[in-house]
C-alpha cells in the first residue's frame, strides 16, 4: 500500500483516493469499506485510522475534504441526521454539481431515503448482501466510476430466440420464393451400396423350377396310380409302366428340390 504522497514535506501536498464521510454509529460499516478499499490498492482518508495522536483532528478532517479526489459518504438514517457529515458530503457535492468528475459517492448501508439532492445521486447499495456480493459490488461500483462507464467485461447473452445450429459443411443460400423446395443443410448423405451379387437368386429359381416338376410328378403319379386302381392292372400296360416309371422320379425329385435348398441356405450365409 502506497501512503500519501508528499511533495518535499508539505502537509498541504498530501492526497488520497477517497476520503470516507460517516457517523459514529455506522463506524463499522465505514471500516469494513476503508478496508477493502486499502486492500483493492486505493489510498484511503478514513478518520479512525489517520487521527493518531499528535495529529490535529480539524486539520485532518480539512485535508480529506479537500484533498481527496473523492469522498464517500457512508448513508444511513443516522448519517442523514448528522451536521457534521451534511456539510461533508456538500462540500463534495459543491465542487462537482453536474457529476461529471463524479467526485460524490454515496453507499447505502440501510434501507433509507436519499432527500434533496442526493436522490440524484447514483449510490452503490450495500445493505441486506452478503460479504461477497457486497466487496463485489464495491469494488465494481468503484472501477464503473473511476472508469465513467458501466460496459460489462464479457459480451451479453443474445437477447432473441436461440436458432437452429447450421453444420459448417453446410452453404447457407438465400430464400427462394415460394412454392419451391429449399436446399438440404442436414448432414452429408452417403450413397447406399448395393449388395454384392450372390448365387441366392440362382438357387431361389433352381429350386422353384424343382419344386414346380416334382409338383407336376407327384399329380402324375396319383393320376397315374388312380387309373391303374381303377382299371385294376387290366388295360394297356404301356401307361401302367409310364405311371410306375413317373412314380420312381417323385423321390428322386424331392431329394434334388431338398439337397437345392439346403445349398442355398449355405451360400446365403456365406455371403452375408
Amino acid at each position: 500500500m502506497i501512503g500519501p504522497v508528499l511533495d518535499g514535506g508539505d502537509a498541504q501536498a498530501v492526497s488520497w483516493d477517497f476520503f470516507i464521510s460517516y457517523t459514529r454509529a455506522d463506524r463499522p460499516w465505514a471500516e469494513w469499506i476503508a478496508w477493502e478499499l486499502e486492500e483493492a490498492g486505493y489510498h484511503v482518508m478514513f478518520q479512525a485510522w489517520d487521527s493518531v495522536p499528535g495529529s490535529n483532528w480539524n486539520s485532518n478532517m480539512q485535508h480529506g475534504i479537500t484533498r481527496a479526489v473523492r469522498t464517500i459518504a457512508v448513508l444511513s438514517r443516522e448519517y442523514l441526521k448528522s451536521v457534521f457529515g451534511e456539510s461533508e458530503w456538500q462540500a463534495a457535492y459543491r465542487d462537482d454539481p453536474q457529476g461529471f468528475e463524479r467526485k460524490l459517492l454515496p453507499i447505502r448501508v440501510e434501507n433509507c431515503n436519499r432527500p434533496g439532492v442526493l436522490g440524484s445521486v447514483v449510490s452503490i447499495d450495500l445493505f441486506d448482501r452478503p460479504p461477497e456480493i457486497a466487496r463485489n459490488l464495491l469494488l465494481e461500483g468503484i472501477r464503473q466510476m473511476k472508469a465513467g462507464r458501466a460496459k460489462p467485461a464479457a459480451a451479453p447473452r443474445f437477447p432473441g430466440p436461440e436458432s437452429r445450429q447450421v453444420p459448417s459443411h453446410a452453404t447457407v443460400r438465400p430464400e427462394r420464393s415460394l412454392g419451391r423446395r429449399r436446399p438440404y443443410t442436414g448432414p452429408p448423405l452417403e450413397r447406399r451400396r448395393r449388395n454384392p451379387p450372390t448365387k441366392l437368386g440362382f438357387y431361389f429359381y433352381v429350386c422353384f423350377f424343382v419344386a414346380l416338376a416334382g409338383a407336376a410328378l407327384s399329380i402324375g403319379t396319383l393320376l397315374g396310380i388312380s387309373k391303374i386302381f381303377h382299371t385294376h392292372f387290366s388295360q394297356n400296360s404301356s401307361i401302367n409302366v409310364t405311371y410306375g416309371g413317373a412314380l420312381l422320379f417323385v423321390p428322386i425329385g424331392v431329394y434334388a428340390a431338398r439337397w437345392m435348398i439346403r445349398t442355398g441356405a449355405v451360400t446365403l450365409r456365406k455371403s452375408q
